[in-house]
C-alpha cells in the first residue's frame, strides 16, 4: 500500500481504468463449431478437399444460413445434433431437395461442388 501512496495519483487512475476495462469488457463470443456435422459431411462427400463453413452458412454471423444450410437444419429438426446416424439421415434427405436452379443438392455435392454455388 505504501508503494501506491508514493507513486501518486497516476497509478491509482491506471489501476482504476484497468479494473473498469476488465469489468466492462464484453464477453468473447463462443464459437459453436459442429464437428459432428463437419465429420459426417466429409465422410459422405469425399470429393470435397476441404469442408468449410460456407457450405451451410453465409456472411460473418454463423447463425446466417444459406438455402442448403436452412434445408439441412430443417432436416435435422434439432439444434446441435451429435448422433452421426441422425446427421447422415438428414444429409441424405437434403440431397433430394432442389436449389434455386431446380437441381437437387445431391447432384452438386456428389461432384464435390458447393450446393449453393
Amino acid at each position: 500500500m505504501r508503494l501506491l501512496a508514493k507513486s501518486g495519483p497516476f497509478v491509482g487512475v491506471v489501476l482504476g481504468l484497468l479494473v473498469a476495462a476488465i469489468v466492462l469488457a464484453p464477453a468473447t463470443p463462443t464459437a459453436e463449431a459442429r464437428p459432428a456435422y463437419k465429420n459426417a459431411f466429409a465422410k459422405k462427400y469425399t470429393k470435397f478437399k476441404k469442408v468449410e463453413c460456407n457450405l451451410c452458412h453465409v456472411g460473418e454471423d454463423k447463425k446466417e444460413r444459406n438455402e442448403y444450410g436452412k434445408a439441412l437444419a430443417t432436416a435435422l429438426d434439432a439444434v446441435n445434433v451429435k448422433d452421426a446416424k441422425k446427421i447422415e439421415k438428414a444429409l441424405v434427405k437434403v440431397e433430394k431437395e432442389k436449389d434455386a436452379d431446380g437441381k437437387p443438392y445431391g447432384d452438386k455435392l456428389k461432384k464435390g461442388k458447393n450446393p449453393t454455388g
